[in-house]
């Protein structure tokens, strides 16, 4: 069910429901989502399965980091999911889960494949280097 409408004739509409931020829908989509990935790895297998996992503090790590600006070193970060043994059997592994509406008008002139990488690549600068450094994971 679409639960935003728009002030212009009060009619639903689904651009605007997957679109905006207030009300709480986009961090509903990404809940499922999320959930859903993990029920999956969840059957295929994977160990140590959490949702929601609190990283590891970094501040022993503040000069390894100190090279990659951009990485996360907030005390409340967290990943969406972590496993062990989706890669190698004794590995964690850390996933983090965005959602973004292709048909968005911020997005109409970008490939949707350009945009999946972008929001891929901007997930990973964010979380890959400190995954490594501080947790041990891929």
């Amino acid at each position: 069910a679409v639960v935003s409408t728009q002030s212009t004739g009060g009619l639903p509409f689904l651009d605007h429901a997957l679109s905006c931020h207030k009300g709480g829908y986009t961090i509903y989509r990404h809940d499922r989502l999320r959930d859903n990935f993990a029920e999956i790895l969840s059957h295929a297998g994977v160990r140590a399965l959490e949702t929601e996992k609190l990283l590891q503090p970094c501040d022993d790590y503040d000069q390894q980091l100190q090279q990659y600006p951009w990485a996360n070193t907030d005390r409340d970060a967290r990943m969406d999911i972590v496993c062990m043994g989706l890669w190698a059997p004794d590995q964690m592994s850390y996933m983090d889960v965005r959602v973004c509406h292709p048909m968005a008008a911020s997005y109409l002139n970008t490939k949707p494949s350009s945009l999946y990488k972008h929001h891929e690549n901007t997930k990973k600068r964010c979380y890959m280097r400190r995954v490594q450094v501080v947790e041990g994971g891929t």
